[in-house]
């Protein structure tokens, strides 16, 4: 598959990958009931429609994400734009969904303490040392930390490595006020790759916890490989969430086995059903692309296409959002990306003197029907547990 936004690790397991937001809330008491970063939004925004936008047009059930490999792999007469674009969003939203899950998981093992050993006390505002054992991938080290006032949450930091000696992730979440800001960046090296990664979630809520403001995801990184083939990349996409679509822009470069590559994207795509992840859909839409290859040329288009049927509209200029993607400059290449740890970001995964690991063992809380149903639960409305497989989309040609 020639490259187009491939950024974010898929080997890095559950408990080691996050995101970060910035929310206005209030009155937050546990970790569950955070505003989610992949939760819905009401915003809504006007924009520039074609002047012969056709309503018949608009898909009804769109294609959903979880089914991204099925609905588009071997599919020749299915529009490859709209099969790319969905990749990358199916990955960012993958990444972003899964502080969610992470602090559903925290809850749960603190609910079952009892068995598993975990500080049943974390809320105190210091930190806890945790050698987690047992959670698959490898033996995890964890440095976390709840504050609370009385009873609402003002923040919360956590620093772990998994399956080496390592760290590959920082978490921290930090309120003021109605304000939450919530921060992650990951890093993975195996099999011949080394990756690092930043995501960011930015929006408001109302004093229910529901999305109000038009949310918006950032997501860069940085990658080489070595094996199976040489590759470098550095990307950087944004992903704004409105009631009914999504805005995304992106910038793509690097090398892939010797040949250099550039993309830039703007798109406009219609959103369906968004929650639970497992339903949510992409709908009609049209992107803006700037593509150059050194092996396989370049290529400057507006191209749309049909959300449930997944073909191509033509011509594009009848499609929903034509003119204002079309209209719209595509991005320029950043300059840099924040992909690295900071110092305050930083543990070298050693307590520090007077402090020793708590040793906490998640299959003793999976062996518990009730355990493992409230993990499967997590799962289930935090995760996203589609299909992983990245289908051909260059094999396409309907566009």
């Amino acid at each position: 598959m020639k490259p187009f936004f491939l950024f974010i690790a898929a080997s890095l397991i559950a408990l080691t990958l996050g995101c970060g937001s910035s929310t206005s809330t209030s009155g937050v008491t546990s970790l569950a009931s955070l505003p989610k970063a992949t939760g819905a939004t009401s915003a809504t925004a006007s924009i520039s429609s074609n002047s012969t936008r056709n309503a018949l047009q608009s898909a009804t059930s769109g294609t959903t994400l979880a089914s991204w490999y099925t609905a588009f792999n071997g599919q020749t007469t299915k529009s490859q734009t709209f099969c790319q674009l969905g990749l990358q969003l199916r990955e960012v939203i993958r990444s972003a969904s899964q502080p969610d899950k992470i602090a559903c998981y925290m809850g749960v093992m603190e609910q079952f303490s009892s068995l598993s050993s975990w500080p049943s006390n974390g809320s105190d505002g210091n930190y806890h040392y945790v050698l987690l054992s047992g959670a698959g991938g490898g033996d995890g080290k964890i440095k976390f930390r709840i504050t609370k006032s009385g009873d609402t949450i003002t923040g919360m930091d956590m620093f772990s490595g998994f399956g080496g000696g390592v760290q590959t992730e920082y978490v921290s979440m930090a309120t003021s006020g109605s304000t939450i800001t919530l921060t992650s960046v990951q890093y993975y090296t195996g099999g011949g790759q080394t990756s690092r990664g930043r995501v960011t979630v930015s929006g408001t809520v109302n004093s229910s916890g529901v999305w109000t403001s038009a949310k918006t995801m950032v997501a860069e990184a940085t990658r080489s490989e070595t094996s199976p083939s040489t590759r470098t990349q550095n990307s950087r996409i944004e992903l704004v969430q409105y009631s009914d679509r999504y805005q995304v822009t992106g910038y793509d470069t690097g090398s892939d086995n010797g040949n250099s590559f550039t993309t830039q994207v703007f798109s406009l795509v219609q959103l369906l059903t968004p929650n639970p992840l497992s339903t949510l859909a992409l709908g009609e839409g049209t992107a803006k692309i700037s593509m150059t290859h050194a092996s396989y040329g370049s290529f400057a288009q507006t191209r749309a296409w049909n959300g449930d049927t997944r073909v191509a509209i033509s011509p594009a200029t009848t499609a929903d959002y034509y003119t204002t993607v079309d209209a719209t400059s595509l991005p320029s290449a950043p300059s840099s990306y924040d992909t690295t740890f900071t110092a305050a970001e930083t543990w070298d995964l050693t307590p520090p003197a007077g402090e020793s690991f708590i040793t906490s063992t998640f299959s003793a809380m999976e062996a518990d029907a009730t355990a493992s149903a409230a993990f499967a639960q997590c799962n289930t409305n935090y995760g996203y547990e589609g299909e992983s497989n990245w289908p051909d989309c260059w094999s396409l040609s309907n566009d």
